[in-house]
Order: structure tokens, then C-alpha cells, then sequence
């Protein structure tokens, strides 16, 4: 199968921009600071560049969850927070929110350990695979159905650090996971 080109939803200086943006929001939200929760392993590019831009205190921690397997609806962990957040402000930081589960999960299991509050945060807000009613409170960017690569987000391990957003084909990718290595890494 031929890969359609790839197609740009944001430029590595727009990602910034509004990042940076979100990172105003979150100040505000959180003047005394805030524990930010990322999501391993896609938010991991997007959680370093948020607390970067955060002009407040900021604690970071991790929590891991298990791929999804077909057949097993099941979440489960790989990685735990290793700090009490009872009482404490946390900010939930994602790559993407698609389903729902996930989010709705993560923020279920934070604000059963007793945190002052819970705020999710994505990069990117994939509104149209929604299973559950679930909402991020921030999100930098929207798209439908789009399947989305780069800055965190990527297809079977690849393309994580894509810089910039880009939609591509998923029936391509299927075929072949490596189709938009060169086109992605050669516009860099």
C-alpha cells in the first residue's frame, strides 16, 4: 500500500506555543505548585516540556499501565507512584486522550489515594473514539478520528520523537509500521 503523506496538524513551534499556554493555565490553577502525574510512556515528552514551562513549584512522578492486550479489558499497572499524594494538588499529564478509559481510570485511582484535586491534562484530545463520558480539563489540541504521531504520541513504539503532530494513515501503518520514518525524520 502506498503511504499517503503524512499530514501536519501542528509545527514543533506551535506544540510550544501552546504548551506554553497550557502551562499558564496550570499556574494559575496551582499558584502554591502541583504534583505532575505522567502517563508513561507517551506523555513523557510532553510532561518534561510542561513542567519546563510552569513558572510554579512542580513535583514530578510517574505511573505506568500495561499495554492493552486484545481479549482483556482489564487496566493494569506496571509502575506505581512511589509518592503519597494525599492532599496534594495533582495534574494527570497525557499524550493522548482517546477512549476515555485510560484518563478515567488514572484520575479514579489518584483521587482514591486522597488528592486535594485531579486535573487532566493531554496534548492531544482524540474526541472522536470515545467509549465512556470522560473530558480532559486541558487539552492542547483536538482532532476527530485522526490517528496522530509524534511529540510523545507514536505507532508500535516509533515515532515518539516525531517533532510536531502529524495525522497519518493507520491502515498504512498497519502494513507497515515504518512507512513515515523517512518522510517524518527528512522534513525534521
Amino acid at each position: 500500500m502506498e503511504a499517503a503523506p503524512a499530514r501536519n496538524l501542528a509545527t514543533p513551534a506551535q506544540v510550544a506555543d501552546r504548551v506554553g499556554e497550557l502551562a499558564a493555565q496550570l499556574d494559575r490553577l496551582h499558584p502554591e505548585g502541583c504534583v505532575l502525574v505522567g502517563v508513561l510512556r507517551g506523555a513523557l515528552f510532553f510532561l518534561a516540556d510542561l513542567a519546563r514551562a510552569m513558572h510554579t513549584p512542580v513535583e514530578l512522578e510517574f505511573i505506568g499501565l500495561c499495554p492493552f492486550i486484545a481479549g482483556d479489558p482489564g487496566i493494569r499497572l506496571s509502575h506505581d507512584l512511589s509518592i503519597p499524594v494525599a492532599g496534594r494538588p495533582v495534574v494527570v499529564v497525557e499524550d493522548l486522550v482517546d477512549t476515555g478509559l485510560t484518563g478515567r481510570w488514572v484520575v479514579d485511582q489518584i483521587q482514591s489515594r486522597g488528592a486535594g484535586s485531579v486535573t487532566l491534562c493531554t496534548l492531544v484530545d482524540r474526541t472522536g473514539g470515545r467509549l465512556v463520558s470522560f473530558e480532559p480539563q486541558l487539552a492542547g489540541f483536538e482532532v476527530g478520528d485522526e490517528t496522530v504521531i509524534g511529540t510523545g504520541l507514536d505507532h508500535a513504539g516509533r515515532y515518539r520523537n516525531v517533532p510536531g503532530l502529524w495525522a497519518v494513515d493507520p491502515g498504512v501503518l498497519a502494513e507497515e509500521p515504518d512507512a513515515y520514518l523517512m518522510e517524518l525524520f527528512q522534513r525534521g
